[in-house]
């Protein structure tokens, strides 16, 4: 598929610019903690671009599809930084549930 410089430059501006994604609204305390143990931070009051909340879930997900070492096991586990399996599981879920009100 052959995009014009117009829709490229349309794109673009939608992507990286346009603020339009209300994470917060999604997080219940618990959230909030797991994206803490996560190292993650999210603004109560900010609405993040698409750019940004692909930055953001890709360090939710890092931990689903991280590497595997030597013996099998992933590099990165979620225990590694005091997350449950429960724990992990819902936050992925919201972000599933983001990503899909948001078409994104």
């Amino acid at each position: 598929m052959k995009f014009s410089n117009r829709e490229l430059q349309n794109f673009k501006k939608k992507y990286f610019e346009n603020p339009c994604i209300n994470i917060w609204k999604y997080l219940d305390d618990e959230c909030v903690e797991i994206l803490k143990k996560m190292g993650i931070t999210i603004e109560k009051n900010r609405l993040y671009t698409e750019y940004q909340y692909d930055m953001i879930e890709v360090d939710v997900l890092k931990y689903y599809y991280s590497e595997k070492d030597s013996s099998g096991e992933p590099k990165e586990k979620i225990s590694d930084i005091g997350l449950s399996e429960k724990e992990y599981k819902k936050i992925v879920k919201v972000f599933d549930k983001i990503a899909n009100d948001y078409n994104v």
